[in-house]
């Protein structure tokens, strides 16, 4: 009964909230006063919008009650729900399935830095929005293949995710960099020998100072660098990722205005998420021809904003719609084919691709969080921490996203990015040894887990923020060249250990 009730009355929020969108989203050939009349109109509809939106969490939460009490839950469902459930479940011995890829993931330009990659658009950035104790000039000098392999060797994987350097390999346009591309051609012989897996992106964030995603007839510039790199690195590579992100690459570049180019327009973010999705189906396309072998798929993340009190319309909403910024949207085009970025006060951009379903043959999934909002603000549970992010730690967000992309889109997962920037070594203890249990979990629960690669391999720059936070597994040993295993992360290293390195198909 309360579920056919929770049915009937989120049909009518659902509604109301359609009616209320498609109200106060402008129009192309919309006049300054069609635009008043919009948003006058908006907020004549936000009185029912807010009472619905009240009486659907009222009756949600009688719902999950009563599921709760009918439906036993496995201890990792338990933990994902309430963390408190954690300090029931051992996870003294950390281990993952056998037969996946098990790695760490890296961007090239967050090791190189503005030093090694002069011609990226994150160069100039840097200089202008950073102080000097921030840039990535500070990076040790150490990202070259023989290290990099030395170093990776350290936590016993048999995987490599990596970034390459686009504006390095094509710094201006149609001019080819053939040394670029052989230090990379290089790297993949070095982890083949050692009995690593080269897992290559193609877009990490960071592109030549010539190019951008906001215009559709940009898109076989990348198409065109992609197969060049795929020319090269072919014989070594069967792992792709077409682009890393591109909901948090739009919405950080195009709406926070923390990226480049530090623009906030939200019809322009829609356009750029668009451009890059239709990207990498084009990007697929073309590797797929030149290798059907090739394992190719886009890594999202699965970045989902929670209201602390769901009851309180304004966290609710504020939630609502960044979510469907950074994760629905994307979700929904993998799902239906259709792409339809939709905000108040904002004009829509619609695109539609047939046969969606086939443009990924696995589905990279990256979650550090469940990012928990008070009024706007993040926040924790009282019986949570805060990381360095800061966000709350949830050890168990990788398993929810995993699971719901892993249904959503019905294609096998790899995590290509989990992992922690801890307030100190107990936490990331604690993380680590948490979240590889949640991962250990996922193949009970229908996912077809085909890898894991934890974020990162030793202190890099992280954007926006700089050389400050430190996601690494590695630490360096003074200011030399020497890493060793950062205190806390040998859940990681022992979870590795577990079996031979293995090559691994995708299917």
């Amino acid at each position: 009964m309360t579920q056919a009730i929770e049915g009937a009355v989120s049909y009518l929020h659902d509604g109301i909230c359609n009616l209320f969108e498609d109200t106060v989203t402008f129009k192309e050939n919309d006049t300054t006063m069609d635009k008043v009349l919009r948003i006058v109109a908006g907020l004549l509809i936000s009185i029912p919008v807010g009472f619905s939106t009240a009486v659907v969490t009222a009756t949600r939460i009688a719902h999950a009650f009563n599921a709760s009490v009918a439906t036993p839950k496995t201890p990792i469902e338990k933990a994902a729900q309430d963390s408190r459930h954690w300090e029931t479940i051992d996870v003294s011995k950390p281990s993952l399935p056998e037969g996946i890829l098990k790695g760490v993931a890296t961007c090239d330009y967050q090791y190189l830095g503005m030093n090694g990659a002069p011609n990226s658009q994150w160069v100039d950035y840097e200089k202008k929005f950073l102080p000097e104790s921030k840039r990535s000039t500070r990076l040790p000098p150490c990202w070259e293949p023989d290290k990099i392999v030395e170093l990776i060797k350290k936590l016993n994987v048999n995987t490599f995710r990596f970034s390459v350097e686009w504006s390095n390999i094509e710094p201006e346009l149609g001019k080819w960099n053939e040394k670029a591309l052989d230090r990379y051609v290089e790297l993949c012989k070095k982890l083949k020998a050692a009995g690593i897996e080269p897992f290559v992106t193609l877009h990490h964030f960071s592109e030549p100072k010539w190019f951008n995603f906001e215009k559709a007839e940009n898109i076989p510039h990348f198409v065109k660098f992609s197969e060049k790199v795929a020319e090269k690195l072919g014989p070594y590579v069967t792992y792709w990722n077409t682009i890393n992100e591109p909901g948090v690459y739009s919405f950080m570049g195009y709406i926070l205005g923390q990226f480049p180019p530090k623009i906030q327009s939200p019809h322009l973010a829609g356009t750029v998420l668009r451009n890059m999705l239709q990207a990498h189906c084009e990007v697929y396309e073309k590797l797929k021809g030149m290798n059907p072998k090739s394992q190719i798929g886009i890594a999202h993340q699965a970045l989902k904003f929670v209201p602390y009190w769901s009851w309180i319309p304004f966290d609710r909403i504020f939630c609502h719609y960044l979510t469907r910024i950074t994760h629905e949207t994307i979700m929904k085009f993998f799902e239906t084919g259709k792409y339809e970025w939709k905000l108040p006060f904002s004009t829509k951009v619609f695109w539609e691709k047939r046969d969606v379903q086939n443009y990924n043959d696995f589905f990279g999934v990256q979650a550090y969080t469940r990012s928990l909002n008070f009024f706007g603000m993040p926040t924790c549970y009282s019986s949570e921490m805060m990381t360095g992010m800061p966000f709350r730690e949830d050890p168990a967000a990788i398993f929810e996203a995993s699971k719901e992309c892993a249904q959503r889109t019905k294609k096998p997962i790899i995590i290509t990015e989990t992992g922690i920037y801890p307030r100190s070594d107990e936490q990331r203890k604690r993380f680590l040894e948490r979240n590889v249990y949640a991962i250990s979990q996922l193949p009970n629960h229908g996912v077809n887990l085909k890898g894991v690669c934890f974020w990162s391999l030793y202190k890099n720059f992280e954007w926006q923020m700089g050389m400050g936070p430190d996601f690494g597994l590695l630490r360096q040993v003074g200011n030399g060249n020497d890493f060793e295993l950062h205190r806390g992360a040998e859940a990681v290293k022992k979870a590795f250990q577990s079996e031979e390195k293995s090559e691994v198909t995708v299917s």
